[in-house]
């Protein structure tokens, strides 16, 4: 028997933290697939690695993750995905609104120059387990199931939080031309941009704002700003029911046909097949 030495009470900074389970996708055993940049303006995710390999880029940090780790997404960060082909990844993606605490503001997992990628080791089994008992009471709706879905996802993050580092990367110097065009190029992805267009923003030659895009983050302007746009597609197409027709225009592009001709060109499947592919729950 385990004696405490004073009782455990409730405290109101032990209040719930999370506000809303916003989807629960699982994700992967497919040998190409990925995600093109993209952000979530409103929620953060969790994603919990359950075998394969691959890439994940979060806020230009590059973290090579395997079966068992555990990526967290502050909202707003910028973050991309690719699966080994060898070895197709499979993932549990949890999309969460969490209250601020501490340090940390609404919808932040971690401070933003911490590192987004952790080994959950002797709790692997344990985040498996949340992931899939979440899941099932999203699925079956038995009486109760909102409320167990949110106890099975506080423990997730609560585990999750005992899990991060106490050390934290040194912020990156920002302010650069380099990150000023990204932030715009990020800020404004649905609309046409060209080198034109930047040129005359910033007052710079727009050779030479390509070749410091080029430098810092080895990617072209226009290059840059598709990706957005098609990975602000593919999120939209797993988290919401939205037409293929709806989401190309959101994400700047008025011509269908276009769009589904570039998706396929950068993913190898249409908008339509790669929304088959994956599981959300809402």
């Amino acid at each position: 028997m385990i004696r405490l030495t004073k009782p455990i009470k409730r405290t109101e900074a032990d209040g719930d933290k999370i506000q809303e389970i916003v989807s629960l996708a699982q994700i992967g055993n497919s040998e190409n697939w990925k995600f093109s940049l993209h952000r979530h303006k409103d929620f953060c995710e969790l994603i919990f690695i359950v075998s394969g390999r691959g890439e994940y880029t979060v806020n230009e940090k590059e973290y090579q993750v395997q079966s068992g780790d555990l990526v967290l997404v502050n909202q707003g960060a910028g973050h991309m995905q690719t699966s080994s082909p060898d070895a197709p990844l499979i993932a549990w993606n949890l999309s969460l609104r969490v209250s601020a605490r501490g340090d940390l503001p609404e919808n932040h997992l971690i401070l933003d120059q911490a590192p987004a990628v952790v080994f959950t080791g002797q709790h692997r089994d344990t985040i498996k387990q949340c992931c899939e008992e979440i899941f099932r009471e999203m699925s079956e709706k038995q009486e109760g199931y909102c409320r167990m879905a949110l106890i099975w996802a506080e423990r997730y993050l609560l585990l999750a939080e005992r899990l991060l580092p106490q050390t934290l990367l040194p912020e990156n110097p920002e302010g650069g031309l380099a990150w000023r065009v990204k932030a715009y190029l990020d800020e404004n992805f649905n609309q046409i941009v060209t080198l034109d267009t930047l040129e005359e923003i910033f007052h710079v030659n727009k050779y030479h704002i390509a070749h410091e895009l080029k430098r810092v983050y080895q990617i072209s302007p226009i290059r840059y700003a598709i990706d957005r746009r098609l990975g602000e597609a593919q999120n939209l197409l797993c988290c919401t029911k939205q037409p293929v027709t709806e989401i190309a225009k959101e994400v700047g592009y008025d011509n269908v046909h276009y769009f589904n001709r570039l998706f396929q060109k950068r993913f190898g499947m249409t908008p339509t097949e790669f929304r088959r592919q994956y599981i959300n729950m809402e």
